[in-house]
């Protein structure tokens, strides 16, 4: 299997464990704790120094869950966490979970990560955002799949590979020493478009993929910010071939950030009405050009080519509920891509008209004419008269707007004028 423990104590001062791994397959169904104190082992209180190291040189290890430093205890003594990968055939898949927890328990933090070899996949965060990730080994460290930690990416020595879209998380990618590759992927972004990529000196970045640029948000040399546009090697067709730093096919687009804002009309609106989406792009170089997409959650809804920084999309197919619209600017040559805020779009259900007014009883006291009508508990409706059967209801004469009692009932009292032609009258309601 190629695992192996082994652990120290010193009663009431240290102790010391670490767990070698080798070879073979672990599957881990839940987090990891290193450096846990529990008892208290001293005469004085405190609890011992715990140090703990995970060596991880060969095999496959998948961690449903986080791995993190114990969490404190009362008089704690030091705590040293240490998380080592340094194996050409070793892989450590965190499965979305984090190494040294976030932001809010820095208790979580592991104190030394030695990353020299191997391949590390699906990061969700190093040490809360504060650590970025390093590669300080003289051997090749392969990073893939989706990894979202925020700390940035620094390589100091031997070679740092990418080989998926979002390899190297969120942060900027700085080259201090070594080599990065970039292998590329489907959209070949395999540093975050609002990045920024920085050599600090002379350091060589291989561009080993071929179609589409990475989209970066800014380049720098030894910290001068370089030129917009695409970069790359002589024979990569970049604007601005750069054999000093750049080798491969591949190439990096320098873009300006944008942002944008989505909007909709009308909003809340019903099942089937006709809801209009508005994007509008916008940077300091200029008026931006592309496609922005329209997405429901993670269903696309539409996509539509910028005018005038601004593009729109009708849909009268939303479901009922609070739909979560976003707008997706797939960036251009000048502009990085962006993705909205999330709109809430609420639909609600058509609400069914009212029943029709009706006439219950016509009669005749004195001089007036009595009439009782029935409708909608509560609701309104216009007593209109014409002299015309025939005339168009937009010209007959209101009477009354009048609202039906609790009952449903309402009587209407109605002069007779013995002078007057033959006169009908009509119930309407105000709908919708």
């Amino acid at each position: 299997m190629g695992i192996s423990r082994s652990g120290t104590q010193i009663a009431g001062s240290l102790n010391v464990a670490t767990l070698n791994i080798s070879g073979g397959t672990v599957s881990v169904g839940a987090g990891i704790t290193m450096a846990q104190q529990f008892a208290t082992n001293n005469a004085s209180g405190l609890h011992p120094t715990a140090v703990s190291t995970i060596n991880l040189t060969g095999g496959s290890v998948s961690v449903a869950g986080d791995i993190l430093c114990g969490i404190g205890v009362t008089n704690p003594a030091p705590r040293i966490a240490t998380l080592s990968l340094n194996g050409v055939s070793a892989l450590l898949d965190l499965k979305g979970f984090t190494i040294g927890g976030t932001a809010h328990n820095p208790t979580n933090y592991l104190d030394v990560l030695d990353f020299e070899a191997g391949t590390l996949q699906n990061v969700a965060e190093i040490n809360g955002g504060t650590a970025p990730l390093v590669m300080n080994g003289s051997g090749t460290l392969l990073v893939r799949s989706n990894n979202t930690y925020s700390g940035g990416t620094i390589v100091s020595n031997g070679t740092l590979e990418a080989s998926s879209d979002g390899a190297l998380g969120l942060g900027d990618v700085r080259v201090a020493g070594g080599t990065l590759k970039l292998d590329g992927g489907s959209a070949n972004s395999n540093i975050n478009p609002a990045a920024n990529l920085r050599f600090d000196g002379s350091q060589q970045a291989n561009l080993a993929f071929s179609g589409a640029p990475n989209h970066i948000a800014g380049l720098y040399f030894a910290g001068v910010a370089q030129a917009t546009g695409t970069w790359g090697a002589t024979g990569s067709g970049a604007t601005h071939p750069d054999d000093t730093h750049f080798t491969g096919s591949g190439q990096v687009l320098v873009t300006t950030s944008s942002s944008i804002v989505l909007t909709s009309a009308p909003n809340p609106s019903v099942v089937g009405q006709a809801v209009i989406f508005t994007a509008t792009v916008s940077g300091g170089a200029g008026t931006p050009t592309g496609t922005v997409t329209f997405k429901n959650g993670a269903t696309v809804l539409g996509a539509g080519t910028l005018a005038s920084g601004a593009t729109t999309l009708t849909n009268s197919s939303l479901p009922a509920g609070t739909n979560l619209i976003t707008a997706v600017y797939g960036g251009s040559t000048t502009y990085t891509p962006v993705t909205s805020a999330v709109l809430q779009q609420v639909v609600t259900t058509a609400s069914a008209p009212p029943p029709p007014p009706s006439v219950a009883s016509v009669s005749k006291s004195g001089t007036n004419l009595v009439m009782v009508t029935i409708g909608a508990t509560n609701g309104t409706y216009w007593l209109l008269t014409s002299t015309s059967v025939t005339l168009a209801r937009t010209n007959w004469t209101s009477l009354a707007t009048n609202h039906v009692g609790a009952d449903g009932l309402f009587t209407n009292t109605i002069p007779i004028n013995s002078g007057e032609p033959q006169r009908f009258y009509l119930l309407s309601i105000p709908f919708p």
